[in-house]
């Protein structure tokens, strides 16, 4: 039997969580919950998770600012992040562009995203911080 997936999804609006968190769990994955990036920081610096679903604007410490975060202490979970946002993240000039989802969502194109994440990440990698 597969293990399930964790994915850890990060929003300050109760709703979207609610409906990504009901998503997931119905295909059978561990959902964690923050709502907003200073709550998810420590749980994402010490925690193992395949995927982290994130909006970008956010009170506190923003989506962008917990990506960056965690791309410099965990870079390999920095490049399992979905962005869920109604605008793009900024560019990334020195590595990968983080995947990125336009609000208002399907949240089957998200689950997408998210098998697309795992099925790259099958395999544990020898640089892996999992």
């Amino acid at each position: 039997m597969p293990v399930a997936l964790r994915v850890f999804v990060v929003d300050d609006e109760p709703a979207i969580r609610r409906i990504l968190a009901r998503t997931l769990r119905a295909r059978g994955c561990t959902v964690l919950e923050a709502a907003d990036g200073t709550e998810a920081l420590t749980q994402l610096l010490t925690g193992d998770y395949d995927v982290v679903i994130s909006d970008l604007s956010m009170p506190g410490l923003s989506g962008w600012e917990l990506w960056r975060e965690i791309r410099r202490a965990r870079p390999a979970l920095a490049e399992r992040w979905i962005f869920v946002s109604a605008t793009p993240p900024p560019p990334v000039p020195d590595g990968p562009q983080p995947c990125y989802v336009a609000k208002p969502f399907d949240a089957e194109g998200v689950w997408r995203e998210v098998q697309g994440i795992a099925a790259r990440n099958r395999s544990p990698r020898p640089d892996s911080d999992r």
